[in-house]
C-alpha cells in the first residue's frame, strides 16, 4: 500500500498510492455511478472522451488563471494567520533560499514561518513558484506562468503544451526541451 521515495534530497510528492485511490474513485463516483461492471471497452472510452478531456479543461483554466490551485486558500489564510503574529525571537533566516531555523518552519504544511512572512509581503498566485527541492518557493515577476518540475527544472506554459502536444500525437519534430521519460506524467502546475 505504502510507496516510498525513490530520494532523500527532496520533500516526496507522492507518499502513498493515495493518488491512484483518489483518481480511480473520481472515475467511480462521476463516470461510472451508473454503470454497474462497465466493459473494458466502455471504460477506455469514458477515460478517452470525458475524463481526459476535463483534466486537459482544468490544466487550461489553471495555467490561463482561470481557476486557482485547491491549496491557494489555505495557503493565503495561513500567510495572513502568521503575518500579523508578534515575533519574540530571532531565527535565522533566508529569502532566497526560503527556510528559517525555528521549530515552526518544519512542521508547517506549507513551510511557512512568521518570521519569513514579516521579511516578504504576500505573493500573488501568478508570482509564486512551489518546489519539492531547496528553495521550496520562488517569487517571480515575470508575466509567463512558469511550472516546476520534479527534478526542479522549470519550463514555461509554451514548452510544456508544446511538449505534451508532441508526446500525444507523436510527431517526428523533436521538441526544446530534454524532460526525463520518468517525468512526463508528474508534472504539477503551481
Amino acid at each position: 500500500m505504502w510507496r516510498y521515495r525513490s530520494s532523500d534530497h527532496g520533500i516526496p510528492m507522492n507518499r502513498t498510492t493515495m493518488l491512484v485511490e483518489a483518481h480511480w474513485r473520481v472515475l467511480k463516483c462521476r463516470y461510472l455511478a451508473m454503470h454497474n461492471r462497465p466493459r473494458m471497452d466502455f471504460l477506455a472510452h469514458l477515460i478517452s472522451a470525458q475524463l481526459v478531456q476535463k483534466y486537459t479543461r482544468d490544466y487550461k483554466q489553471l495555467v490561463n488563471c482561470r481557476k486557482k490551485d485547491s491549496w491557494w486558500k489555505e495557503f493565503v489564510k495561513r500567510w495572513k494567520e502568521l503575518a500579523v503574529e508578534p515575533t519574540q525571537n530571532t531565527y535565522e533566516t533566508s529569502l532566497e533560499q526560503w527556510w528559517c531555523t525555528c521549530l515552526a518552519f518544519r512542521c508547517d504544511l506549507f513551510l511557512l514561518c512568521k518570521h519569513l512572512c514579516k521579511l516578504r509581503s504576500m505573493p500573488t498566485y501568478r508570482e509564486i513558484i512551489r518546489s519539492r527541492i531547496p528553495p521550496f518557493y520562488t517569487f517571480r515577476h515575470e508575466i509567463g506562468r512558469q511550472i516546476p518540475l520534479l527534478d526542479g527544472l522549470v519550463i514555461t506554459n509554451r514548452e510544456f503544451l508544446s511538449y505534451l502536444s508532441y508526446q500525444s500525437c507523436r510527431v517526428s519534430a523533436t521538441p526544446n526541451l530534454s524532460i526525463p521519460k520518468h517525468n512526463t506524467c508528474l508534472v504539477t502546475v503551481i
